[in-house]
């Protein structure tokens, strides 16, 4: 089985939530252990749904999602430390950001910074496929293994499902490419993908 661990050789500088979450840095280095529990949470939620699409949270959404046990008071401030330190442990990242804007919380990519999540939401966003291209760039990513391998969350337990199934179709379409046949060493690797996707 392909299903990937920790690989921080070998891959460009950005975030990667497939298989288990992994942050690299400029120069290739495994970051990831910078970002406590906490600020990992934070950090998966503004990807997963604090972009244009979702329109991002309100302070209090996030002390919902991160930290229900406590007070309004409570909360806010440990909201605004974690934002702080998650902002801090991005830096090496050039283009990465937590932004606030029109009230709101939520997280970009720009400048040329890499999150394998939204890569492959992008494309699959788009109406019409290469799917030769796909196999290319989106197969690697998904190898790793399924969404946030290693985290349990209330919250992202729907987001995994709509995730997987779309993965699951998606490589569907890879291995019966319109652009003629795969060769058989790659319908194999979609083959070996697909059983870490689905449930």
């Amino acid at each position: 089985m392909r299903g990937r661990g920790r690989p921080g050789i070998g891959l460009c500088p950005g975030i990667y939530l497939f298989g288990p979450m992994l942050v690299v840095n400029s120069s290739g280095k495994d970051i990831t252990h910078l970002f406590s529990g906490k600020m990992r949470q934070l950090l998966q939620l503004l990807i997963l749904r604090g972009d244009e699409k979702y329109g991002g949270f309100r302070s209090e959404e996030l002390s919902e999602q991160i930290w229900p046990e406590e007070d309004l008071r409570s909360a806010k401030n440990s909201r605004n430390v974690l934002i702080s330190r998650l902002r801090h442990a991005l830096e090496p990242l050039q283009g990465a950001n937590v932004v606030h804007k029109k009230g709101k919380w939520g997280f970009e990519c720009s400048q040329g910074a890499y999150c394998d999540f939204l890569a492959v939401r992008q494309h699959l966003a788009r109406p019409n496929h290469d799917e030769l291209l796909d196999v290319a760039r989106l197969l690697p990513v998904l190898e790793r293994g399924p969404l946030l391998k290693d985290e349990s969350y209330p919250w992202l337990d729907p987001i995994r499902t709509e995730v997987h199934d779309q993965v699951v179709r998606l490589l569907l379409r890879m291995s019966g490419s319109p652009g003629g046949p795969a060769p058989d060493d790659t319908r194999l690797r979609i083959a070996e993908t697909m059983l870490l996707f689905e449930p």
